[in-house]
């Protein structure tokens, strides 16, 4: 069973504050930049982009560093489909 992940500048996933979403240019550039960060294993799929942010179905919810650490970077942060946050400190990551 899987859960699906959002890296998100918004408020919530689904809000429509342009000024707020990651644009897919950035996304392109990122990916491009950091092909091992982005590639899927045993713990969440690769990652996809849409409408401004990323998502990821998850397999594992207790091991989400590499997730953040992509959001991170991003100037992003971690929300489940259900709105609910993810915060990590530095001995996390």
């Amino acid at each position: 069973m899987s859960y699906t992940i959002y890296i998100t500048r918004q408020n919530n996933w689904y809000d429509e504050n342009k000024s707020l979403k990651i644009s897919e240019t950035e996304w392109q550039q990122f990916a491009a930049a950091n092909p091992d960060m982005i590639k899927g294993n045993d713990i969440y799929d690769n990652p996809t982009y849409a409408d401004g942010n990323i998502s990821v179905n998850i397999f594992d919810e207790e091991n989400l560093s590499a997730l953040a650490e992509i959001a991170t970077r991003l100037k992003a942060k971690l929300q489940g489909e259900d709105g609910e946050g993810y915060e990590f400190s530095e001995e996390e990551e």
